[in-house]
């Protein structure tokens, strides 16, 4: 199996090209996944990466698979 890096410039991309499609600010996607402003700021900063529930926040609130959010082709077997 091959190694993989989570990219954070990906994962900050994404966060914010979901918000903006759903014409959301960070203030209103921070409440409704329950995180701080701040939060949402450094993930699309690429400061820091979200947590694994903050991971799973979004892509249930946004409908996406986790693969498509941190960027990593799904593997087949």
């Amino acid at each position: 199996m091959e190694n993989k890096i989570l990219n954070v410039t990906i994962i900050a991309g994404n966060v914010h090209q979901l918000r903006l499609a759903a014409n959301l600010t960070q203030t209103e996607l921070a409440k409704l996944i329950h995180v701080s402003t701040s939060s949402i700021n450094a993930w699309e900063r690429g400061h820091t990466y979200p947590s694994l529930i903050n991971v799973l926040s979004i892509c249930n609130y946004f409908k996406v698979k986790v693969d498509d959010l941190i960027g990593v082709p799904s593997m087949k077997n």
